[in-house]
């Protein structure tokens, strides 16, 4: 669809990979498999380390910091977001407008219009009469996602918002139930916090959220017990289980914390910021604090402007500037998490491995056990053998990089490929098989050379 302000950042994000390495110049993932040892020698001289943003109490409006941190916190993944393919709408409603217009004017640095075109867009359009959005006067973070997401169209909420899929059965009876709903935040209750989680009085959301979406036949928590009535009017009295999976792919996704400052267990972040789905990974791309009936957040930016990484906003600090804090969020205080903003991964990877380079390392161990991979210098040769052992298609002119990319891609059925191939040559071992598993073992040292590929 032709929308002018879609226009803006179609070009930009079209043929531009987001995060790229500040050394190479490659996409992060990318660099990461293979490190460069190239450095831009005025890559840090000449990038900032602040940049300016929405003022608390610009235009003599008080009590703007929700408008302010929810504008900073979703500009620049929405941003870098931005192509022909994600927006590709049959038209848009005017909160998906307004939205569009607080986010073109804060690239144009008019700070303030881009706050009041939103927060007059809430106060003057809405009819959620839970929420209202007086000019001066406070509201949550989360009414704003939830207004906004009620007020679009099915399109455009398929595109913001996650939809989830729960699926519900008895084990006795065969009863069965499914719920779809559509989250403007998805909340974490205190309940969905199983003692497994917990480690030193703190949890990790992200973890936590990665079970809740990709739970397979768990006892329901809210009613484990079936009652349905038989013919005889007696109670199934069976367990009740359910399956969860998030059933599209929006290009962002709210995590909303039960947030209680006085609880002895709360959030904390590990260094992996990034969420595992079945069909999709996602990026942390801010968090959002709440504390004392104040707003504020930390983002990652990727901008040839500034340095990349993490920036600590605040409405009422610096005059609005942001500061750079780091390659990783400080969370200073991780009670005052409440929000958490994802982004759609550059590279769509189903695995749970620790890194890359590991998943990297399995495909060609059990390739190798196959006699899959016949040399370990033919790199290439070697990954085209896997992809078409496993009928995966692919162009003819791909580099030896496109090719690793991949196999990180279709990660999941390589793996289940290579481990069934694995099953059947043991069962039908031959003291031929037998010596030759042997040579094999005895050739493992060489794997470690993949450490490098």
């Amino acid at each position: 669809m032709e929308h002018s302000h879609f226009n803006l950042f179609w070009n930009r994000n079209e043929c531009t990979p987001k995060r790229k390495c500040n050394g190479c110049g490659k996409l992060q993932v990318m660099c990461k498999l293979h490190p460069c040892d190239k450095k831009l020698p005025r890559a840090t001289i000449n990038s900032m380390d602040a940049f300016q943003s929405y003022t608390y109490g610009s235009g003599q409006i008080l009590n703007s910091c929700y408008i302010d941190t929810f504008l900073e916190a979703i500009y620049h993944p929405f941003t870098r977001q931005i192509t022909p393919a994600t927006t590709n709408f049959n038209k848009t409603t005017s909160a998906m407008d307004a939205l569009l217009e607080s986010i073109v004017t804060r690239q144009q640095g008019k700070f303030h219009s881009s706050k009041m075109a939103l927060w007059s867009y809430l106060h003057n359009n809405t009819t959620n009469d839970q929420a209202t959005f007086p000019l001066g006067q406070m509201a949550a973070i989360s009414n704003v996602f939830s207004v906004l997401c009620k007020e679009m169209s099915e399109q455009e909420k398929n595109s913001l918002f996650m939809t989830e899929s729960v699926a519900y059965k008895c084990t006795k009876c065969n009863h069965k139930r499914v719920s779809v709903n559509t989250f403007s935040t998805y909340f974490i209750h205190s309940s969905n916090i199983h003692m497994t989680n917990i480690r030193n009085s703190t949890y990790d959301p992200i973890r936590v959220i990665e079970k809740l979406l990709m739970q397979q036949d768990v006892l329901c928590s809210q009613r484990s017990v079936c009652l349905q009535s038989k013919e005889d009017i007696s109670v199934c009295g069976g367990k009740r289980v359910q399956s969860s999976s998030l059933i599209n792919d929006p290009l962002l996704i709210a995590i909303e914390l039960d947030k209680d400052e006085g609880r002895p267990v709360q959030p904390g972040l590990s260094r992996k910021l990034n969420l595992n789905l079945v069909r999709q990974k996602y990026d942390l791309a801010a968090i959002i604090y709440h504390h004392n009936f104040h707003f504020w957040c930390e983002v990652f930016v990727h901008d040839k402007r500034y340095k990349e990484g993490w920036y600590l906003y605040n409405d009422m600090w610096n005059n609005g500037k942001a500061e750079f804090v780091g390659k990783q969020p400080q969370v200073k205080t991780p009670s005052h998490m409440y929000i958490l903003v994802f982004e759609k991964s550059q590279v769509n990877i189903t695995s749970a491995s620790k890194d890359h380079a590991e998943s990297i390392r399995i495909l060609m161990s059990l390739a190798f056990q196959n006699s899959i991979t016949p040399d370990t210098r033919q790199v290439k040769q070697n990954y085209l053998n896997i992809l078409n052992s496993s009928a995966i298609s692919f162009k003819e002119a791909t580099t030896c990089k496109e090719l690793k990319a991949i196999l990180l891609e279709n990660e999941q059925s390589i793996l289940s490929e290579l481990k069934t191939s694995t099953k059947t040559e043991s069962k039908e071992q031959t003291p031929a098989s037998i010596k030759r598993e042997i040579e094999h073992s005895d050739d493992i040292v060489s794997l470690k050379k993949f450490k490098h590929l």
